[in-house]
């Protein structure tokens, strides 16, 4: 019944997939960047590539912590919108900044000082820390641009403005891709730095991306361009009171999940380098794939909040309703696609038998639960929280994480010796609990909270 409704509905799919297509396409060339710098890296051998990819897993909380404050932002920048209330905006934007530059000024005074310190938390290889310090000391300095970028960008894609993310990215793959051949082989008279030219091929990319990210906010977007004044009135504890209040849980989500899905890890790097590899290459496709279904969910909270803010709150819940059916119906495409693709790693991949065989099942696996991850994504970061169901979104992914699938990695993988296919297989579990859970509360309605109405 909602399915067929979503689909007779033509005003309603033009929306969603005009909104959709664009960040789809946007964070498939996101992915598409890290893909290229996995498979150059992929070309020094397995010590490297489990290097980079545990180095990554710093990038990767704080990228997550970010994530939590601009998506807990774009949650007010969503129903203000419907307000066209462009004041508040900008203020939203302007806190999201500050909130920012707290986790990434302290991410990169630690990778800078102690990089030994957290590469040991995800190994003991002595070649692979070696090779995971001399990244992280040149990816640190991207830190702080990156978390600004993200804002900027991310508030603007709210807007309905999805062109300048897309572009952005598109240009970001060009660049970063060029670089990376440049400075990982020593093309064109520059040294072979190996992953340290991966490091810095990123970091050039990022600091280019902020200035042209932030040149196009002040020029084409000037109603929601941050003014000086903006900071100030953003810390006005009539504003900064109900904001932190909702956006707090979602920093808390993103922040506690990403450790804890940083701490899978720890698990896979207890099991052997050959596993990480295995691991890391499985997630370059994993991240390809979600990368379109996470558009859909940008989507819907741009929908979703939108809706609410304009006092539209019966037609909301409708239209999370149609999110929560529509989006496994089309997944299921993506999981034929997933396990046509997984012998792919044959090819690209300088790595041995035993790595490439095990990444071939791992990535048939995640192609297998597919359909719910992306409806539980789509729910939970898009729906829900837009909504501003915050706190049940919080208790919900923090209890997948650290109650399921952590401690179901570490018995089947540290204490039953299983193998990694089977450890990835049941640690997957948790998508299902969650769909379970998810459905029940979207169908309920009591998500369905209008954040701004008194603002």
């Amino acid at each position: 019944m909602v399915f067929s409704e979503a689909l007779r509905d033509r005003k309603f799919l033009k929306w969603m997939l005009t909104l959709s297509l664009p960040i789809a396409l946007q964070n498939l060339i996101n992915a598409s960047v890290n893909t290229a710098d996995t498979i150059m890296v992929g070309q020094l051998g397995e010590a490297s590539i489990a290097s980079v990819g545990l180095a990554n897993q710093v990038f990767f909380i704080l990228s997550l912590i970010l994530f939590g404050v601009s998506s807990g932002c774009n949650v007010f920048v969503a129903q203000f919108w419907g307000k066209r209330d462009l004041t508040n905006i900008r203020k939203t934007m302007a806190l999201s900044i500050m909130l920012s530059l707290v986790p990434a000024v302290i991410f990169t005074f630690c990778a800078l000082v102690t990089p030994d310190f957290l590469m040991r938390i995800f190994s003991n290889d002595e070649q692979v820390v070696a090779l995971g310090c001399q990244y992280l000391r040149i990816i640190a300095i991207s830190y702080i641009p990156y978390a600004i970028s993200l804002t900027i960008s991310s508030s603007v894609r709210t807007i309905e403005r999805p062109a300048l993310a897309l572009v952005t990215s598109i240009m970001s793959l060009l660049i970063n891709t060029c670089l990376n051949y440049v400075f990982i082989f020593g093309k064109f008279g520059a040294p072979a730095l190996g992953v340290e030219g991966a490091a810095l091929a990123t970091t050039i990319t990022r600091l280019i991306e902020l200035i042209v990210v932030a040149t196009v906010l002040y020029t084409r977007f000037s109603m929601i361009a941050i003014r000086l004044k903006d900071f100030g009135r953003a810390l006005h504890l009539r504003f900064i009171k109900p904001f932190m209040r909702a956006v707090t849980p979602v920093i808390l989500n993103e922040s506690a999940w990403g450790i804890g899905v940083a701490m899978y890890s720890v698990v896979y790097s207890h099991m052997g380098t050959n596993v990480v590899a295995a691991m890391n290459i499985n997630s370059v496709f994993d991240n390809l794939f979600r990368a379109l279904f996470f558009g859909i969910s940008y989507a819907a909270g741009v929908i979703v909040g939108k809706t609410i803010g304009e006092g539209k709150e019966e037609l909301a819940l409708e239209y999370g309703k149609r999110f929560n059916v529509i989006t496994p119906v089309f997944s299921i495409a993506f999981t034929v696609l997933i396990a046509v693709c997984a012998p792919i790693v044959w090819v690209i991949y300088n790595v041995s038998e035993e790595v490439m065989f095990s990444a071939t099942w791992l990535i048939i696996i995640t192609g297998l639960y597919a359909p719910l991850r992306n409806a539980n994504s789509v729910q939970l970061v898009g729906v829900l929280r837009n909504g501003g169901d915050t706190k049940f979104t919080l208790y919900l992914d923090l209890a997948g994480v650290w109650f399921i699938a952590l401690p179901l990695g570490a018995l089947f993988g540290l204490v039953l010796k299983c193998n990694i296919i089977i450890v990835h297989a049941v640690m997957l579990v948790e998508e299902i609990v969650k769909f379970i859970l998810l459905t029940h509360r979207t169908f309920q309605g009591k998500w369905v909270k209008n954040l701004v109405q008194r603002m």
